[in-house]
């Protein structure tokens, strides 16, 4: 364990300093990742008259852990692509509200300079009740690699045979899952399946409308929906107030070219975080130690 100061060479710029790495011992972008892990405390240390600073004397009294350079790329490279993966998810967040959120041009409501139609969620889909299942029920009947799935709250779901839930109760049609209670939430899924009664879900029928473009809208909406839920004991939302929700509609083709955008950005986004684990996990032991000496020094 050195100091910042014993294994750097400090280069003091006016009211701001840089640290030069000893790259023999350890990486500068090691350093950052340390740095970015101790923001908090470097804060603390702001002191001064007028605008408050921080001295690059204070900052090299904190000790960082120098493992071999070999452990520090990995753990840079891991940590590079956390980074990189909350970087993605904020630009994604960005791009798909920049692009799903129409905006008023000379009286007239455009979505990138597309003419929009305001309707209501029940004037465009069709709405489509579950089944009377309960979750003990859901249990009892599960068979893994059964072809029907069967959702309940939050992330609990069932899959079963065709058979064991009535004929009239299976939508086949692509739809939005509405989480209701508990956790409130829209999913699509576009196999068989049904959920429990006191959800709903929605699909289709109309040839201008993309079932995939309006759970976009609904997703960037979820707050919105979470903040009505809050005010019930046990949060829950009720059909009315979906149904009531106005959607901006351009032509098929602008929801279509959104909606290919948006899928693109968010495969982008999944490889990260689900290539992340794996990695992680091919080197738990040696990386979880190496960043829990890292990490510690923030207690």
């Amino acid at each position: 364990m050195e100091n910042i100061i014993g294994m750097a060479k400090q280069l003091l710029l006016s009211d701001a300093f840089s640290i030069k790495a000893d790259e023999s011992k350890v990486l500068p972008r090691y350093i950052y990742h340390f740095l970015l892990n101790i923001q908090d405390k470097i804060h603390d240390l702001k002191s001064g008259g007028g605008v408050p600073h921080v001295y690059a004397k204070d900052v090299a009294r904190f000790p960082i852990p120098i493992p071999p350079l070999s452990v520090q790329k990995e753990i840079v490279r891991i940590l590079d692509k956390f980074t990189e993966l909350a970087a993605r998810k904020k630009q994604y967040a960005y791009y798909r509200e920049r692009l799903l959120m129409p905006v008023m041009v000379d009286g007239e409501w455009l979505m990138n300079n597309k003419e929009v139609e305001w309707k209501t969620l029940g004037e465009v889909l069709v709405r489509t009740k579950g089944t009377s299942i309960t979750a003990g029920k859901m249990k009892e009947l599960h068979k893994e690699g059964a072809p029907l799935k069967i959702f309940a709250g939050g992330k609990t779901v069932a899959f079963v045979d065709f058979k064991d839930i009535p004929e009239k109760d299976i939508n086949k049609e692509p739809s939005i899952i509405v989480k209701s209670r508990g956790v409130i939430e829209f999913e699509y899924y576009d196999k068989p399946f049904s959920h429990k009664n006191e959800m709903w879900s929605y699909h289709s029928k109309n040839e201008n409308i993309s079932i995939k473009f309006v759970l976009l809208f609904l997703k960037i909406n979820e707050p919105y929906f979470q903040n009505i839920a809050s005010r019930m004991q046990m949060p829950q939302i009720a059909t009315s107030d979906t149904k009531k929700l106005l959607i901006p509609i351009p032509p098929l083709e602008e929801q279509e070219r959104i909606v290919s955008i948006l899928d693109k950005f968010d495969t982008l986004v999944n490889s990260i975080s689900e290539g992340l684990p794996k990695e992680i996990a091919l080197r738990q032991q040696q990386y979880e130690y190496y960043r829990n000496q890292l990490l510690m020094f923030n207690d």
